[in-house]
């Protein structure tokens, strides 16, 4: 896969990751290619599935949230979840902590620190890849 086509990838999922109806489908859609083919190719080009990249960037965004004092079910809305469940859940597994305990970390003095390390955990799966970090 091209390095033209993996940043073609990384705009649609930022143009649309905070719709809750936006899947892997409707990317495959958008970039003109089949699942099964496009899944394979950025897999192997990124080392992650298209699911993986979506949900990571929903998962960044919603630490500049949970940063804000906004709690689960108020920031489901804004990342593209469909319920807060689904986003606490997902939170747990790639973060091993949810939101509620992350706002209670970030609450101390090194909250950019520790901001940028929970960003580095979600992408260790991803080779080098330039999602948009909101500050």
């Amino acid at each position: 896969m091209t390095q033209a086509i993996i940043k073609n990838v990384v705009i649609v999922i930022e143009q649309h990751f905070n719709d809750h109806t936006f899947t892997v489908e409707k990317l495959m859609t958008i970039m003109g290619y089949s699942r099964g083919y496009a899944w394979e190719s950025i897999k192997n080009s990124l080392g992650a599935s298209p699911l993986h990249l979506i949900e990571t960037r929903r998962l960044i965004e919603s630490l500049r949230y949970i940063a804000e004092g906004m709690c689960a079910c108020e920031i489901h809305l804004q990342i593209g979840y469909s319920s807060s469940k689904s986003f606490r859940r997902a939170f747990k597994r790639r973060l091993g902590i949810c939101p509620t305990e992350c706002r209670e970390m970030l609450k101390e003095e090194t909250k950019i620190e520790q901001i940028e390390e929970l960003k580095q955990k979600l992408k260790t799966k991803i080779k080098p890849l330039n999602f948009r970090d909101t500050e």
